[in-house]
């Protein structure tokens, strides 16, 4: 922290926790006193938002507010052994229960107090992508399909692998991004009509809108049902975290190097909000009952914000990596590719046809899209196992370990040397 600057809220309000593994993902249960991380080492560790001796804020009656340090600090986090291997996606389940998948193709459900119920079990297979809904609905995405759990269960084909999976507000319609694009499915199935490769997925409040991040730099929304579709466009890069807010009525997003903010009752109208950065923001995540943005940068640095103002509060400074915690408050991710594009906005936010001149130092890079195939998909998933895997063995042997490691498989294949040794099934002659 630079000499003069107040205190990050972290320091002075928040808690931390040192994980060890790498944090694939996190969610809070729904009393909101208690998150869970799922951890690439296949545990669940739950920590408590409060605690006997936190700091607390409490309101003067001259105005404003008046803080009390903490006396105590946060306890050590509760670790369920939840998946025999790293756990690679967590969802909030109802109030006292968050759903998680793993790599060892379990479905399972961990309570507040560290009880694990395993829900489903696909042997040989990874359950890559969880959602939970109203009602007690739950599903999971494995390999090409999406196995849907409640009063009617049943499983959905599709052509291509899933990338993202959630529930509308009432939990009775969930929507499906692949491949092939965004489906909906509750009694039946509609297609709806993509722009290109969706990877995040938000209903607003009321499920009237559904809004994808694709990775073509824009997200798309369909007004439900059949009320035509929504172009959120002029992004610098791909907006792979979407949030609305309840009782602000806009949509957040990353992508860019503040957080754009859309209003989408009628012609969508635009504004940005936090700390224009030279690294992106990569995630954003709206408060339950306030209009507050929580966003995350990629260098680390998390800040709350607020659409229409200038006004920031730092949570935490840069560096340690680029995740922090998870929704419904924040996750924080990975950068994104391209250059700054836009276009200009007019006093009510709302876009121009005419492109933002670029910064001084900046130019122009026109970029061809097309959608994701397969293969381009696989190649995506295989990167992202890569990585957790060399997270877990930093975690387990440190860097230089994984580093030789690495070095030492990558020299082998160019030598065309075999990377595991198999044992000769033939058995002795």
């Amino acid at each position: 922290m630079r000499p003069g600057l107040p205190a990050p809220l972290i320091d002075l309000l928040g808690a931390r926790w040192a994980m060890g593994p790498a944090v694939a993902g996190a969610a809070w249960f729904g009393t909101g006193d208690a998150v869970a991380f799922g951890l690439a080492d296949g545990t669940v560790a739950i920590a408590r938002a409060g605690w006997d001796g936190a700091a607390t804020l409490r309101p003067r009656e001259s105005g404003g507010v008046e803080l009390t340090p903490a006396t105590a600090p946060a306890p050590p986090v509760m670790r369920a052994g939840v998946h025999a291997g790293p756990c690679l996606d967590i969802a909030a389940a109802g109030v006292g229960a968050v759903l998680s998948g793993g790599v060892d193709g379990q479905l399972a459900c961990t309570d507040v107090e560290g009880g694990v119920e395993t829900l489903a079990s696909f042997p040989g297979a990874r359950v890559e992508r969880v959602a939970a809904g109203e009602g007690g609905a739950r599903a999971c995405a494995v390999g090409r399909q999406v196995h849907r759990f409640g009063t009617a269960p049943d499983t959905l084909d599709l052509p291509g692998p899933i990338a993202a999976l959630a529930f509308d507000p009432a939990g009775q319609r969930l929507a499906i991004a692949s491949t092939d694009g965004v489906t909906l499915w509750s009694a039946g199935t509609q297609k709806l009509p993509a722009a290109g490769m969706h990877r995040a997925l938000a209903w607003s409040p009321d499920g009237q809108i559904l809004v994808g991040g694709l990775d073509e730099n824009a997200a798309q929304g369909w007004r439900l049902p059949g009320g035509g579709e929504i172009v959120l466009d002029g992004y610098p890069g791909p907006p792979r975290s979407l949030s609305f807010s309840a009782p602000g009525g806009f949509l957040a997003t990353s992508g860019s190097s503040r957080v754009v903010c859309w209003w989408l009752d009628g012609v969508p109208g635009r504004s940005e909000c936090g700390v224009g950065s030279t690294v992106p923001v990569t995630q954003v995540a709206c408060h339950p009952v306030r209009p507050l943005i929580a966003a995350g940068y990629e260098n680390g640095a998390v800040l709350l914000c607020q659409p229409d103002s200038a006004d920031v509060l730092f949570v935490r400074a840069a560096g340690g990596g680029r995740r922090c915690g998870q929704q419904p408050r924040l996750v924080c991710g990975r950068g994104f590719p391209g250059a700054r594009s836009g276009r200009r906005r007019d006093r009510r936010g709302r876009l121009s046809g005419a492109p933002v001149p670029p910064r001084p130092g900046e130019r122009y890079v026109k970029r061809e899209f097309r959608p994701m195939n397969d293969e381009d998909t696989s190649k995506d998933r295989m990167f992202e196992r890569l990585g957790l895997l060399a997270e877990e063995m930093i975690a387990a042997h440190g860097k230089d370990f994984t580093m030789g490691t690495l070095v030492l498989a990558a020299r082998f294949i160019a030598e065309d040397k075999p990377l595991v040794r198999r044992p000769d099934r033939a058995g002795p002659q």
